[in-house]
């Protein structure tokens, strides 16, 4: 039996915040490649034009550190029919309030899955205290969300 291809994962960046052993595309603050925002609409054209692309996802590295890229492509992403998700380490989530500042777009842009990932067992001053508040911040916002962790 064939298997469909129905979602594309976008690398927006390898940059990160944190450095990780398990990192299978070697991301880290030293690393400066980052998609454009022409080449992730070209990708979503052509994805869209397949009829067999529902959804794509922006990750990384770390996808929040390329920010206004990954807002204006999750809009042209929504315009062209495509759910979209976000895979993020929740850097950005210094209390609450910040937290929903940064995911009150990702509602109004009709984000369909936000992964929240923990990093407590591979990052030594991994703050665990920032996926709490993204957490609390994206469940105030009713976001359809999960936690990654081992």
């Amino acid at each position: 039996m064939a298997m469909a291809l129905d979602g594309i994962h976008f690398l927006v960046t390898y940059r990160c915040t944190y450095t990780c052993d398990h990192c299978f595309v070697w991301s880290s603050p030293d690393v400066e490649e980052t998609m454009t925002l022409a080449q992730l609409r070209d990708a979503m054209d052509q994805a869209a034009a397949t009829g067999q692309i529902e959804m794509v996802y922006f990750e990384g590295g770390e996808p929040t550190l390329a920010y206004p890229v990954v807002l204006e492509a999750a809009a042209y992403a929504r315009r062209k029919g495509l759910e979209w998700g976000l895979v993020t380490n929740c850097y950005w989530a210094t209390s609450v309030e910040d937290a929903r500042v940064w995911l009150r777009p990702f509602k109004d842009l009709g984000i369909s899955d936000l992964s929240l990932s923990s990093y407590a067992y591979f990052v030594e001053d991994a703050d665990e205290a920032h996926l709490r508040n993204a957490v609390a911040a994206a469940q105030k916002l009713e976001l359809p969300m999960a936690v990654l962790e081992v």
